[in-house]
């Protein structure tokens, strides 16, 4: 991806990743734009010199306002990135929940696919573009306190999985970034191995401004090869020793999860009887750009095998920087 001459709307661009990735888009050379609900943060935005428009995900009249607004000021516009997102503690003990669970549903899943439905059109009449939706490593692990986060985030996933397979041929690419815990609204406070926003901006950026589709292959019996230079960037962690025969592997015990709610403990996460002193995931960055018909799984189970409970104790705290981006 040039990322030297976009116009680019980031659509829940606010604060915390979204607003340094505003920041490095510009940085390239890029036009953009920030799209949000904050009054106080959009003002903030404007003081940096950025174009902010009043978006709320929520409301399907908000979200069509904005897009008209956006489209007369920029018609050019030719990257979309979608990153609404709310992470709301649950008790699923209690069946008050349930309005949490709606309203993260409602903002990051409907939320996204409103912002999409917006302006796919526009994108598809130019015969060229981006979208680039935003998920979660918690969209692939197991996270007991934030279940319909970690949900939502797995149907976004899905979605951006399936919209990348409807506009195949459109010219419109869709491009899903899989942050990690990343140092923003506090992480680092609860997880002291959150990755740095700079260092995760600046891989990102790295990342997007690179072509890694896979080469033409044609021994592999297909047009690409598997994942190509894919793999390359994908560190496999070390792998603890089996049990010698006669040995029946040690099933993962359960340790409370830090997190709580007056009730107390939300969820146990599993971890390994086997798992040693800093054995993680170590910093892996992957990009696929028009990967062949199910390359993208292959990419997403390479990631979720390489979260075994060898390594996970909780999402994060043994995940330091798994930026992934799939597209």
């Amino acid at each position: 991806m040039d990322l030297s001459n976009r116009t680019v709307l980031i659509v829940g661009g606010t604060s915390g990743i979204g607003r340094e990735l505003a920041r490095r888009f510009v940085a390239a050379g890029s036009t953009v734009a920030v799209g949000g609900r904050s009054p106080k943060t959009l003002s903030e935005l404007a003081e940096e010199g950025f174009d902010t428009i009043r978006i709320d995900v929520t409301d399907s009249a908000s979200v069509a306002s904005a897009r008209d607004a956006v489209i007369a000021r920029y018609p050019e516009l030719d990257t979309v990135v979608t990153m609404p997102g709310i992470m709301l503690l649950e008790d699923l003990r209690d069946p008050a929940h349930y309005e949490a669970a709606e309203t993260t549903i409602d903002t990051n899943l409907m939320g996204t696919i409103r912002v999409i439905d917006a302006f796919t059109p526009h994108l598809v009449g130019r015969g060229a573009g981006t979208f680039i939706t935003v998920t979660s490593g918690i969209a692939f692990l197991p996270f007991p306190p934030m279940p319909t986060y970690a949900a939502s985030k797995a149907a976004v996933h899905a979605y951006s999985e399936a919209l990348r397979a409807q506009l195949d041929g459109t010219g419109v690419s869709v491009v899903e970034l899989v942050p990690p815990a990343v140092a923003t609204a506090g992480q680092e406070k609860v997880n002291p191995n959150a990755l740095p926003l700079d260092d995760f901006a600046t891989e990102v950026m790295q990342l997007l401004s690179e072509d890694l589709t896979p080469p033409r292959n044609p021994r592999q019996g297909g047009p690409h090869a598997p994942l190509g230079r894919t793999q390359r960037h994908l560190r496999r962690p070390r792998r603890t020793a089996r049990p010698g025969p006669g040995h029946a592997p040690q099933p993962p015990r359960l340790t409370p999860s830090p997190l709580s709610t007056a009730a107390g403990p939300i969820g146990r996460a599993p971890t390994s009887s086997h798992a040693r002193p800093g054995h993680e995931l170590r910093r892996a960055a992957t990009v696929q750009r028009r990967a062949p018909p199910g390359a993208g799984r292959l990419v997403s189970s390479a990631i979720a095998s390489e979260v075994t409970p060898d390594v996970l104790r909780l999402p994060g705290r043994h995940l330091r920087g798994v930026a992934v981006v799939i597209g």
